[in-house]
């Protein structure tokens, strides 16, 4: 038998057949060109204290686990579903606002078109009542092209139109002052206890001739005889003149200011008025203003900014009690 390259004939020979590890041993009488063999040792068994470097799920105690990283990981796949969550709620939210907006500016362009188209509506009929041959009773022309009217109160705020225009028209007859005006008497607003007529500039005739005309008609209307001036409320008719805004300046206050001498029944020839500034002169006296400084502390505010009444010169003027004149003015204002 053939054993490792040695050749065992009997059972002698099985003892002489090496082990791992040991150096085989033949006969010292070898024939020339043979060689001793040394078998390799075999290998130690591994000790199963120490793991397989290769075994999967060996702890390493000098490193960090394969658990420890498998945590880790977790960690950081749970933070980053966070983040994106928050990122996409937050998406979410712009996207919510901005469609709001989108929406709000959508309607707000619908809104101004909407008023566009109203006042082009407005615009348009206002055209067309101003290219009308005729201004109708009751019916404003342009504050630019108005002509000065003759203004007419004393009615309570809660007169109905039509008594107002009666009224208007029966003092207008009474007075004999009916064929120089040339409106018929007609209200702006509805309850508003004041009466307008306007005063056209007739052919042939000038500016002045026209205001002539209309302070004819304004001293008939304040004529103290004129029975129609007491009226069914108990107040006095009054009369005055009614401008464009752009000629007012101070002159309703300077109105009210006549009234009350129209009340008192002061002679006009010694009354100066100058509407713009909203001053009334009395007997050279300066009784009221707009525009001019207040003769003291003691004065009477009107209505408007910076006007005033001084009552004081005004009784020493017209000889009535200051008493009686502050409770006119009160009447007037209010």
């Amino acid at each position: 038998v053939l054993v490792s390259g040695v050749a065992i004939t009997d059972m002698e020979d099985v003892s002489r057949i090496p082990v791992p590890g040991q150096t085989m041993e033949v006969d010292a009488d070898l024939s020339d060109g043979e060689v001793q063999i040394t078998l390799p040792p075999k290998k130690e068994a591994r000790s199963h204290h120490v793991g397989s470097p290769t075994k999967r799920g060996a702890a390493d105690p000098k490193g960090v686990s394969v658990e420890v990283l498998k945590m880790l990981f977790k960690e950081q796949t749970q933070e980053l579903k966070g983040n994106l969550a928050s990122e996409g709620k937050m998406t979410e939210a712009v996207t919510k606002v901005q469609t709001e907006l989108e929406l709000k500016m959508a309607k707000s362009s619908e809104d101004i078109a909407v008023v566009k188209e109203q006042q082009d509506k407005l615009l348009t009929r206002v055209l067309a009542l101003e290219g009308r041959p005729g201004v109708p009773s009751g019916a404003l022309q342009p504050v630019a092209s108005r002509p000065p009217a003759i203004l007419v109160g004393g009615w309570k705020t809660d007169t109905k139109r039509s008594i107002i225009v009666s009224d208007m028209a029966d003092a207008l007859q009474k007075a004999g002052a009916k064929d120089l005006v040339d409106q018929a008497p007609w209200v702006p607003k509805a309850r508003h206890s004041i009466c307008l007529s306007e005063m056209r500039l007739r052919q042939g005739e000038s500016e002045a001739d026209r205001e002539q005309r209309m302070y004819a008609v304004i001293a008939k209307l304040n004529d103290p005889c004129m029975v129609v001036q007491k009226l069914a409320s108990g107040n006095t008719l009054w009369a005055t003149v009614s401008r464009p805004r752009t000629e007012r300046g101070g002159g309703p206050h300077a109105s009210k200011i006549r009234r009350l001498l129209h009340v008192v029944q002061a002679d006009f020839d010694e009354v100066d008025s100058v509407y713009d500034l909203g001053s009334i002169w009395r007997k050279d006296v300066l009784v009221g203003s707009v525009d001019k400084p207040a003769n003291g502390s003691h004065v009477k505010k009107g209505k408007m900014e910076g006007s005033w009444i001084d009552l004081v010169a005004l009784a020493k003027t017209t000889g009535r009690k200051i008493d009686e004149l502050e409770a006119l003015w009160q009447q007037i204002v209010n």
